[in-house]
């Protein structure tokens, strides 16, 4: 939320406050499962304390990681302390091409931090994001992901925001190539028998999903029962992690009131002028409307993702 053009709010609560902070998140929310994630987390300290203090809490724990921290040690220390399910971001396996995409020369780091995770019997899923960068080294990714025995993958298109919002053109991948990708996917899926999901929303009005049965697909859960609130190190809430509108704080308001409709009606019932007269604009959603407000600063706008694809329709 640092890198999008609205300001956003910096710091980070102390060791207690955020232990304070999980335990109201917990007990507010009545959550199962309860994701840690970035920016980095491992550039926290007092990590592995949140996570023993996350597992006292009764509720499984996650850690999404770009994977450049995870010594050894640290690892061993983390399931120990309760993470049963790490997701690792994997974009290419030419490390030029990992150097472009994350700044820095890190693809030997992301693949033995994923052999040592493995090595403590830690579940690993790999997350590919699908740019015009990396598209093409797609295969080779699986097979890789095969071979360090991870338990599952999920290929996520190119979703701007942030940064990305500045590198839309630079990185869309073409409708067709996109969709060629998901046809080898799914194919790749069955062979290696690699469960493999889509969790960013691709409207079935330019897919269809019945094309890929090996593939799960997503759509835009925000505001209904299977939300997936993100709460920042200071307690704001917000709709999720790519949308940077604050609802409210923790420290200051329930859950509960932060996240009634009233609160949340401006998130769950935008759609952009295209889709309002679909049938299926409510499951859909248009897409992910979050990124077009980080893009463009209205939720009813298109997201400039399924843009593309708009526009190729109107082609001639």
């Amino acid at each position: 939320m640092w890198k999008c053009e609205r300001p956003y709010p910096a710091g980070k609560l102390d060791t207690e406050g955020m232990k304070r902070l999980i335990e109201r998140i917990v007990d507010q929310t009545g959550c199962r499962i309860l994701t840690l994630t970035g920016g980095e987390p491992y550039l926290r300290d007092d990590l592995v304390e949140l996570m023993r203090h996350v597992k006292k809490q009764g509720v499984s724990l996650n850690v999404i990681t770009n994977g450049t921290l995870l010594e050894e040690d640290l690892i061993r220390k983390s399931i120990e302390a309760g993470v049963t399910l790490f997701e690792i971001q994997l974009p290419a396996t030419e490390r030029d091409v990992v150097r472009d995409l994350m700044g820095r020369d890190v693809y030997d780091t992301i693949v033995e931090g994923i052999s040592k995770i493995k090595r403590y019997d830690g579940l690993v899923v790999v997350a590919f994001v699908a740019t015009r960068r990396n598209i093409h080294d797609l295969k080779t990714v699986v097979e890789l992901c095969c071979a360090l025995g991870v338990d599952g993958m999920m290929f996520n298109r190119f979703n701007p925001g942030g940064e990305g919002a500045r590198h839309v053109a630079e990185l869309s991948i073409e409708p067709a190539v996109l969709r060629e990708a998901l046809s080898n996917l799914d194919a790749w899926s069955q062979e290696y028998r690699l469960p493999t999901s889509c969790s960013i929303a691709m409207p079935p009005c330019f897919f269809d999903h019945d094309e890929y049965p090996h593939l799960s697909f997503g759509f835009c859960s925000a505001g209904s029962e299977g939300a997936y609130y993100t709460i920042d190190p200071l307690g704001n809430v917000r709709m999720c992690n790519h949308s940077p509108t604050i609802l409210g704080n923790l420290g200051k308001e329930s859950f509960r009131a932060i996240t009634r409709p009233s609160r949340t009606r401006f998130f769950t019932e935008a759609v952009c002028p295209a889709c309002r007269e679909c049938s299926i604009a409510v499951k859909c959603q248009g897409g992910c409307k979050a990124a077009a407000e980080s893009c463009t600063g209205s939720l009813t706008d298109t997201d400039p993702y399924v843009e593309l694809f708009m526009s190729e329709r109107r082609m001639p």
